[in-house]
């Protein structure tokens, strides 16, 4: 058994040297070396030729250094780019201890020398040996010129799915425009890591087009047939800070595809400021969606210039009131109250009495959220002649706590709407518990003893509050 050891171990290590000195000898005779080359570059292109693979690994490592200084190496760095023969080195310079072979010395070379390679390396990318693609692909990447673009395109097609990844990453690098529509078929590969590095390659090569030199072919794509590139394309166009992208994103938020209106919206607040009137002109648009948009979007940049613009959709009324114009005035309120600005809290306030109870609720948290600012103007509320308005007004003093309501709100009791609307005295019950004041205790025993059974418990709930709130409990 040790013998049958011992003979194969022989065996492999004859069948290695033979395929080493094959290997030279192949190469040696495919490729005649000029007599012309400057003797530091021969000596290292003779040295690629070696029957011991970590020569021909430290050749090539040596080529690389001198950069376009070795471009007449190119040939024969390209003819070893088949050489796989694993060899375990240690660099001088930083001590270390690292498995390589000669292909893949022979690849990083022909990336150090650089755009003398792009041709030559173009010409192999259809070889026969798949190693051999591979490492040409990877290196045209690697150098990143455009000359590159059209071969691998070609690559996307290979028969191999490690090649087509590999020409999809390194159409990534390269990052031309011209590689979208090759790089959306493969989108469709029937490998997902083919599908995986197409998808990156066209972000990447999106990416780099956010300038003002990109706005026509990002604008031209959002023509594209495929709903991923017009979503790639409208991310991008979010980050060039030019008044032209404005409106075609705007274009883009009556896409067929949702993924591409969500960006587009999202693209619009990244640009915020100089999109602002572009999305004011579109508050006048037909398309009730778009409005909707528009109006969301402007609550979120929260520029000034939009304030007066939103108040008119939330006071626009039709002679016929319709569910549309409803939700408008919904959204106007939500994004007035995102705004925080004091010349809204009296439409908001008027709005409080809207025949439609979400624009009522969405008017109401807008003026909880401007807060301290809207009380005078609620307490004023507290006479309106629109029970709506009454009842929103006390609810929200109720919420904001304020102790200047109290007043108020126990001069209220007194008059006959209060008397008719046990609505609004069981809101004004709520709000004496949340403001907690103890002048509210003697008008709480009165509404204790109220005609309505939910006024007396909100009423007796409320005195429990404060009582609480009094012992600190």
């Amino acid at each position: 058994m040790k013998s049958i050891k011992i003979i194969f171990i022989f065996l492999s290590i004859a069948l290695l040297i033979s395929e080493g000195l094959l290997f030279a000898q192949q190469k040696q005779n495919s490729k005649k070396i000029p007599s012309n080359i400057i003797s530091e570059v021969r000596v290292e292109i003779e040295k690629l030729y070696s029957d011991e693979p970590a020569d021909r690994v430290l050749a090539a490592m040596r080529l690389g250094e001198m950069g376009e200084k070795a471009t007449p190496a190119i040939p024969f760095l390209i003819d070893i780019l088949s050489d796989t023969q694993s060899v375990i080195i240690q660099t001088e310079t930083k001590n270390i201890v690292a498995s390589t072979s000669p292909d893949r010395e022979a690849l990083t070379a022909l990336v150090n020398i650089g755009k003398p390679a792009v041709q030559p390396l173009i010409a192999v990318v259809k070889d026969k040996n798949i190693t051999v693609r591979k490492n040409a692909i990877e290196a045209l990447g690697e150098i990143k010129d455009a000359r590159a673009v059209d071969a691998l395109i070609v690559s996307l097609k290979d028969e191999n799915p490690d090649i087509r990844k590999n020409a999809a990453e390194a159409l990534g690098k390269i990052r031309d425009v011209r590689a979208i529509d090759a790089l959306v078929t493969a989108l469709k590969d029937k490998k997902s890591s083919v599908q995986q590095s197409a998808n990156a390659a066209i972000r990447s090569i999106l990416q780099q087009l956010k300038d003002t030199r990109a706005i026509e072919p990002l604008i031209t794509l959002l023509n594209h047939d495929e709903p991923a590139i017009r979503r790639f394309a409208v991310e991008a166009l979010g980050g060039i800070p030019d008044p032209r992208v404005s409106d075609h994103l705007i274009l883009a938020l009556k896409d067929n595809n949702a993924d591409v209106r969500e960006s587009a919206a999202e693209s619009l607040r990244k640009i915020g400021a100089p999109a602002v009137e572009h999305l004011i002109k579109t508050l006048r648009e037909n398309d009730i969606t778009i409005r909707v948009i528009a109006i969301r979007i402007l609550g979120d940049i929260k520029d000034n210039r939009a304030i007066e613009p939103l108040i008119d959709v939330l006071e626009f009324r039709s002679r016929k009131p319709i569910q549309e114009e409803a939700q408008l005035r919904y959204e106007a309120a939500k994004a007035l109250g995102k705004m925080k600005t004091i010349s809204a809290i009296q439409p908001l306030i008027t709005t409080l009495g809207d025949t439609d109870s979400h624009v009522r609720e969405s008017s109401a948290e807008a003026l909880r959220g401007i807060g301290t600012p809207s009380v005078q103007y609620l307490i004023e509320a507290l006479e309106d002649e629109n029970i709506h308005i009454r009842v929103g007004a006390v609810m929200l003093l109720g919420d904001l706590r304020d102790t200047r309501a109290m007043e108020h709100l126990i001069d209220m009791m007194a008059t006959d709407f209060f008397k008719k609307s046990w609505m609004l005295r069981s809101e004004v019950a709520k709000a004496f518990g949340k403001i907690g004041d103890p002048f509210a205790i003697q008008p709480l025993q009165k509404l204790s003893n109220d005609r309505d059974s939910y006024v007396r418990e909100i009423a007796i709930s409320a005195l429990e509050e404060i009582e609480k709130k009094a012992s600190g409990k």
